[in-house]
């Protein structure tokens, strides 16, 4: 698919004015066919590039389900974590969280052949936990260590972390 095209480059640049946008909101807004939109976001999910939110919101709501039954600890963390703290559309067709436990967790986890992964991750601290924030009903890394996270994905997680750690210096400049 070629995405530099005109009615492409208005779609995708639509999308990263959005942070959740349904394809009939963009059909409305900018006209454009509902089929051709189809194509550009399924090009850019198959890239992963973008990712379709329903499924991940659901993975997301699964493990804090599974976290709270069985009083493990969690920290979502990445693109995951990112989006608690910053609106942010681009992201990773993957939930990566931090647990106590990270064996019992994997096991509890729904097994299936979907289009989200969950990544279980150890901690390399304890503080990693303790220091996890409850942003609307769901446990959060640190901003500081989402955005180390978020850097260590390569170049999918630089610009988001770079996003967020610029976010994180203006709200203490803000501060001081």
């Amino acid at each position: 698919m070629k995405l530099s095209s005109p009615q492409a480059f208005r779609i995708v640049k639509y999308l990263l004015e959005h942070q959740v946008a349904y394809q009939r909101q963009i059909h409305r807004d900018l006209g454009i066919s509902i089929g051709w939109i189809n194509k550009v976001a399924n090009s850019l999910y198959e890239g992963g590039i973008a990712t379709k939110g329903k499924y991940i919101a659901s993975a997301e709501k699964i493990l804090r389900e599974v976290c709270s039954k069985t009083q493990l600890d969690y920290a979502l963390t990445a693109f995951s974590g990112l989006n608690r703290y910053l609106a942010y559309y681009i992201t990773f067709p993957t939930v990566h969280t931090y647990t106590n436990n990270t064996e019992q967790l994997s096991q509890l986890l729904p097994k299936g052949r979907g289009p989200i992964t969950v990544e279980v991750l150890r901690t390399d601290y304890p503080d990693i936990l303790n220091s996890a924030k409850n942003i609307n009903n769901f446990n959060v890394a640190d901003s500081m260590q989402v955005v180390i996270d978020l850097f260590c994905l390569g170049s999918a997680g630089r610009d988001a972390a770079t996003k967020l750690y610029e976010m994180m210096r203006n709200e203490q400049q803000k501060a001081t």
